[in-house]
């Protein structure tokens, strides 16, 4: 480090460690002057030297704390935006999503699509294994949920066993195949260990001009009634 301020005329900060007697690192920093030859370089060095490692240790447990809280704060906003039981968005925060994603497709003039989809006879599985053995029903089906979620997407439970994806850039023939796929992933694949497999019912929407995110979601879950009301594990599309 001297070396490298051989020739410097003005005053220069450095810092270094040293270790005392008793094994004990201390960090010092110093303001160094050089005392220059006629040759233009350093021939004495005066320097007058500070012990900084506690004002470091200090500076090191502020980042950390400032780290821990930035986490704690990230932890409770995913908190607040998720649903505990299935790790999927809460309604809350797909609402708000499915805003932002209207705004985008109005502006751009993209697709959009809203898959909205309810377990058949929920009630019946509770009724009969218990509410454990529906609740790992319902983790399940957020699972097979999110895998067939493209990217961009957005899966959520709204709450009983009524689960909402937002597809972008999906038509209303995308968003029909969709729900197809969704529909006999379900059928087929929502069996847990002694549990039965569920089926769904399903509706969709895809975005209109005088579409906000309530009409959007009002439209796709009319369609799901229709597809009830038409004996379940179907799917209709929104008038």
């Amino acid at each position: 480090t001297l070396a490298r301020h051989g020739a410097d005329h003005e005053p220069y900060m450095i810092e270094f460690e040293i270790v005392r007697p008793d094994g004990e690192h201390r960090l010092l920093r110093a303001r160094a002057r050089n005392e220059l030859a006629s040759d233009g370089e350093a021939s004495q060095v005066f320097m007058v030297a500070r012990d900084v490692t506690e004002e470091y240790e200090q500076a090191r447990r502020l980042r950390a704390e400032q780290e821990m809280a930035l986490a704690t704060a990230r932890r409770a906003q995913e908190l607040a935006n998720t649903d505990p039981l299935t790790g999927l968005a809460n309604r809350r925060y797909a609402m708000a999503e499915i805003d932002r994603a209207i705004i985008v497709a109005r502006k751009a003039r993209r697709s959009i699509s809203l898959i909205v989809f309810d377990l058949d006879f929920f009630k019946r599985v509770n009724d009969t294994y218990g509410h454990i053995a529906g609740d790992r029903i319902l983790a399940k089906i957020a699972r097979l949920s999110q895998l067939l979620v493209p990217e961009g997407g957005l899966a959520a439970r709204f709450g009983g066993e009524e689960f909402v994806i937002l597809l972008p850039d999906a038509d209303t023939h995308a968003a029909c195949e969709f729900a197809e796929k969704l529909r006999w992933t379900i059928e087929t694949g929502s069996s847990v260990e002694e549990l039965p497999a569920i089926t769904a019912s399903i509706g969709y929407a895809s975005f209109e001009a005088s579409d906000t995110s309530l009409t959007l979601f009002a439209r796709a879950d009319a369609a799901l009634y229709e597809a009830k009301q038409a004996g379940r594990n179907q799917v209709r599309m929104a008038a």
